[in-house]
């Protein structure tokens, strides 16, 4: 099912904060979409990197930033080396929610299984696809690492 980038962001490294301005909300984010990962590791010389994606649901990511090092031609970066775990579905609650989602998804006999399994229709993928990324984490990441630096730059999430 994958997210579907309808949701407030934040992304958090070396005190700073970077987000998209929202009348509804008065915060110090700097501007997410005119800020380039080399420039936040930079001028934080963060080595890792908080992302926080749907305030309600607190979906809480940790980007681990690997080895940088000049690109190879032909590469698409920022590459992801690993990752944990499914994409959850979009508003379902989240981290209880989610685990009340996957104990009746994965048990036939649970009440909410046909429920929630139409619900749930759609492809969910195990891992994101890599190449045009297609996640708003990953493309997130992928326009912080688009602009301002010529280094391959690897993360884990």
């Amino acid at each position: 099912m994958g997210w579907t980038n309808s949701h407030l962001y934040m992304f958090e490294a070396g005190g700073a904060t970077w987000g998209l301005p929202d009348p509804d909300f008065d915060g110090d984010d700097l501007p997410a979409n005119k800020t380039t990962l080399a420039e936040l590791i930079k001028d934080t010389g963060a080595r890792t990197i908080n992302y926080l994606y749907d305030f309600g649901d607190s979906w809480d990511h940790k980007i681990k930033i690997g080895k940088i090092s000049a690109p190879v031609p032909g590469e698409l970066y920022p590459r992801l080396t690993d990752i944990a775990g499914r994409c959850p579905p979009e508003d379902v609650g989240g981290f209880p929610g989610y685990e009340e989602f996957l104990e009746a998804i994965g048990d036939p006999k649970h009440p909410e299984h046909a429920d929630l399994k139409a619900w749930y229709s759609a492809a969910s993928p195990a891992v994101p696809r890599l190449i045009g990324f297609g996640y708003p984490l990953l493309d997130r990441i992928g326009y912080l690492a688009s602009t301002g630096t010529t280094d391959s730059i690897s993360a884990v999430v």
